[in-house]
Parts: structure tokens; C-alpha cells; sequence
């Protein structure tokens, strides 16, 4: 990706975060904005990654230690084809800020990724 088309992905994906929080009532917009250049750029130019392979051992890792960023990650992987929003509950994506929603309001491998792998059958 260039860095037009970087630009134009993470715009994007800004969209969707405030839409997430938008519809969840509450959220932390701060960490997330703040966050998806720094993802949109990492997975769209330097992190090995492909959501068909993910078992590949050679794949790079991603850890997310900005709790309040998640949101810019899950956007970030929908964007990737790790999982398709459309086929995930819309209930859980907007009740994003519960804790026993998949995508959980802080980044947790418990949560979200984590069933993402497994039903893909794609372990960390």
C-alpha cells in the first residue's frame, strides 16, 4: 500500500470506530484514533500476516498493550479479512464495552482474537 491509499484506509476505519462507539453509547474514541495510523500502516506494510494462513510459523505477532486502542485493531483485522463484521452477532459489536462480548473493550486474546483463531482453526 502507498501512502495515499494508507491514508484512505485508515479515514475508513475512523469511520468505523466512531460507529462502533457510536452505537455501543459509550467508548474510548481517544485511544483508538489515535492508534489506527500506527495499525493501518503496520498491518498494511510491514507486518507478515494472512488471515488464510495462520499457522504460517513465520508469521508476525501483534500485541496491543493500549487497552483503549482495540477498537482500531478489531477494525484493523475486519479490514484484513481476519473476520467478517457482517457475520458476527451485531449485538456483540455494539455491546462492544461488555466484558463477555467477543469484542470486548479492551483488547483480550480470551475475547475476540481468540475466537476468531479457533473458529478459523488458526491458532496463535
Amino acid at each position: 500500500m502507498n501512502a495515499q491509499e494508507l491514508a484512505k484506509t485508515a479515514d475508513r476505519l475512523r469511520i468505523d470506530i466512531l460507529t462502533m462507539i457510536t452505537e455501543a453509547g459509550s467508548g474510548h474514541p481517544g485511544g483508538s484514533l489515535s492508534a489506527i495510523d500506527l495499525l493501518v500502516a503496520l498491518y498494511g506494510t510491514e507486518l507478515k500476516h494472512d488471515p488464510k494462513n495462520g499457522n504460517d510459523p513465520a508469521r508476525d505477532r501483534f500485541i496491543l498493550s493500549k487497552g483503549h486502542g482495540c477498537l482500531a485493531l478489531y477494525a484493523v483485522l475486519a479490514d484484513k479479512g481476519f473476520f467478517d463484521p457482517a457475520e458476527e452477532n451485531p449485538a456483540e459489536i455494539r455491546a462492544h464495552l461488555v466484558v463477555e462480548a467477543r469484542q470486548a473493550a479492551h483488547a483480550d486474546r480470551r475475547h475476540l482474537a481468540i475466537a476468531i483463531l479457533h473458529r478459523l482453526d488458526r491458532p496463535f
